[in-house]
């Protein structure tokens, strides 16, 4: 027994060890890219597949502790094959000086570092050292779909048909310019049976035109989807399906004492990925058919569900005597009302809804595992008959 108890305290020391902010940790973590204008920033990733966690890493310009500034970083988990930003005014206070060239070090308590030389002046404020782990799979590629383009405010909405999360950290992105101009996407996971949406200037710099292209490369492997026309808003997938009878609103949260915003769930209790571009949603039924926020791009894939925020899909907010609605066409998929008493708890879910779940696999029953049992008995019997006929005949 003391044996045991000694290896375990020794497994979570030396767990301890693996995680803290020293030479093991750094062997794995690297300074990715600086960003010197605008909102100044820094990216560190890990090349590593575990994530690996930073405790008591100070962050240091100039080179030395004395000769220039110094700030210790909160703690800090980067996922495995992962990548953080940090931006000053939130994680760090002091700017970094574009202008002069500096040395960006980090610093860990056993006196390990990593260290950078920024470049004087570099183009668009931006210099990257070392492009990002690549976490994406080719093969992932297939099971996405680049479902819209807005040519206004240049972002670009990608869904995923699985039930699993899919990453896109180190997939490049390019418009027809080509991969000669291509970008690394960074921190990126289309979510299960949801959708991503990728903004121009946080994720990409590139804008888009009215004769363009969007591509996502991983692996030898790439989607693409291109246009031209003068639309805003770029639709490729099919319009919603009034017919599409197994949409239904799983949760409503609003009035977050947390801040967060109002926020929709909605799920497809169907075998088959669902299309909602086109869709229209709304807090009040009386808006039906004719008014109410149109949904962009989205699909939900079988047996899932995805989640509706305002400020992003809707525009408006839910409260007392309100409710939420959600229809194509001249159908209804579903629509919720909420009264005052339960407006005030902050989050609504309609009695008696669950989560889709697919069909559970078939079990036999016993009379059929029985029959199958019986069959296979006669199966037996006939295989040992003939064998023993056939032996026989050759005697």
């Amino acid at each position: 027994m003391k044996t045991i108890i000694i290896s375990v305290v020794l497994s979570i020391l030396a767990f301890s060890d693996i995680l803290a902010c020293d030479a093991a940790a750094l062997d794995c973590i690297y300074i990715s890219s600086v960003q010197v204008t605008g909102d100044d920033n820094f990216t560190l990733c890990n090349r590593c597949p575990d994530p690996v966690t930073l405790s008591d890493m100070t962050m240091i310009m100039d080179s030395s502790p004395n000769g220039g500034s110094t700030q210790t970083l909160a703690e800090t988990t980067i996922q495995g094959l992962g990548c953080m930003t940090f931006v000053e005014g939130t994680d760090f206070d002091f700017g970094f000086s574009g202008g002069t060239g500096e040395t960006f070090t980090l610093s860990c308590p056993d006196g390990s570092s990593i260290s950078v030389n920024i470049p004087v002046d570099p183009p668009g404020g931006f210099f990257q050292f070392e492009a990002p782990p690549v976490a994406c799979s080719g093969a992932d590629l297939a099971n996405l779909t680049i479902t819209g383009v807005n040519n206004d405010d240049d972002f670009v909405v990608i869904c995923n048909s699985t039930n699993e999360d899919i990453r896109l950290d180190g997939a490049s992105v390019f418009d027809s310019e080509g991969p000669d101009e291509a970008e690394i996407l960074i921190n990126q996971t289309v979510p299960a049976g949801g959708c991503l949406t990728l903004f121009r200037n946080e994720d990409f710099s590139f804008g888009l035109g009215g004769a363009d292209s969007f591509t996502i490369e991983c692996g030898g492997e790439s989607i693409s989807q291109s246009w031209d026309t003068d639309e805003d808003q770029i639709s490729f997938i099919e319009p919603c399906d009034p017919a599409a009878a197994d949409i239904f609103i799983l949760e409503i949260v609003f009035d977050d004492p947390d801040g967060g915003p109002d926020n929709v769930t909605i799920c497809n209790n169907s075998a088959s990925l669902v299309s909602l571009d086109g869709a229209i949603v709304s807090d009040d039924e009386a808006d039906f058919p004719d008014d109410g926020d149109a949904l962009f791009g989205i699909t939900i894939a079988p047996f899932s569900c995805l989640t509706l925020e305002r400020g992003i899909e809707f525009d408006f907010g839910i409260g007392d005597d309100e409710g939420f609605i959600i229809y194509c066409g001249d159908t209804i998929y579903d629509s919720v009302l909420i009264d005052a008493d339960t407006a005030a708890s902050g989050a609504f879910r309609p009695p008696g809804v669950t989560v889709p779940m697919p069909p559970a696999a078939f079990i036999p029953t016993m009379g059929e595992w029985g029959l199958m049992s019986l069959t296979l008995l006669f199966l037996i019997f006939g295989v040992i008959k003939l064998r023993e006929e056939t032996d026989i005949a050759l005697a």
